[in-house]
C-alpha cells in the first residue's frame, strides 16, 4: 500500500480537468416558445450528431486550438478530450482532461466559445448554447493517491497469500512420522 501510494504521488503526472456543457435546440425560430416531443427527439439525436462532429472535425479542432493558444496538435487534442450527452438528453459536454490546469481550462473555454458558432454551420436546422461554464480544476482527476494505496493494500495482502501458500504447498520437508507415511509406503522402524 505504502509503495503504490509514494508512486502514484510521485511519480505519475496528474491529470485536471475542465468540462463545458452545452445545449442543442432542434427548433431555430426564436419567436416559438412551444417544444413538441418530436423536437425534443431531434435534439437528442443533434446532440449525438454535435459529439460525432466535434470528434472528428479537424477544422474545429484547429480553431480550438487557435483559439485557446495551447501549443498542441490536433492528434493531440483529440486524445485530451472526452464528449459525450448528458443522461441521453438534449446536453452533451466536453471534457478536457491536460496535465495543466490552465492548459485544460482554456481548451474547455476555447470549445466553450467555438462549438456554438461551427456546429449550427454544418448541421444545418439546430441551435448549440452553452449552460454551464467550465472551471478551473483545483484537484486532479488522476491518480487517485487513496484508491491506489488501497488497491496496493490488496495486491499486497493477496501477494502474500499466493507466496505463503505456494511455500508450504512446494515444501517437501520431512517434519513428522505422518510426513513419511503419506508419501512412502514403508514402515517407520524408529524415530
Amino acid at each position: 500500500a505504502f509503495v503504490f501510494a509514494m508512486v502514484t504521488h510521485y511519480l505519475i503526472t496528474p491529470i485536471y480537468s475542465s468540462t463545458a456543457k452545452f445545449y442543442v435546440n432542434n427548433n431555430t425560430d426564436k419567436g416559438n416558445t412551444t417544444i413538441s416531443s418530436q423536437d425534443i427527439n431531434a435534439s437528442q439525436s443533434l446532440a449525438e450528431t454535435a459529439i460525432v462532429i466535434i470528434r472528428n472535425n479537424n477544422e474545429l479542432m484547429q480553431k480550438v486550438i487557435d483559439a485557446s493558444g495551447v501549443d498542441c496538435s490536433v492528434g493531440v487534442l483529440k486524445e485530451k478530450i472526452a464528449a459525450s450527452s448528458l443522461s441521453s438528453t438534449e446536453a452533451f459536454s466536453i471534457k478536457v482532461s491536460d496535465p495543466s490546469p490552465d492548459d485544460a481550462l482554456r481548451l474547455a473555454e476555447a470549445f466553450r466559445r467555438v462549438v456554438p458558432e461551427m456546429i449550427p454551420q454544418v448541421i444545418k436546422g439546430g441551435d448549440v448554447s452553452t449552460f454551464d461554464m467550465p472551471e478551473k480544476a483545483v484537484e486532479p482527476d488522476s491518480p487517485n493517491v487513496v484508491i491506489n494505496a488501497i488497491v496496493g493494500g490488496f495486491l499486497g495482502v493477496i501477494i502474500s497469500f499466493l507466496v505463503f501458500f505456494l511455500s508450504e504447498a512446494l515444501d517437501n520437508t520431512i517434519y513428522a512420522e505422518e510426513d513419511i507415511k503419506g508419501k512412502f509406503d514403508y514402515p517407520v522402524i524408529g524415530l
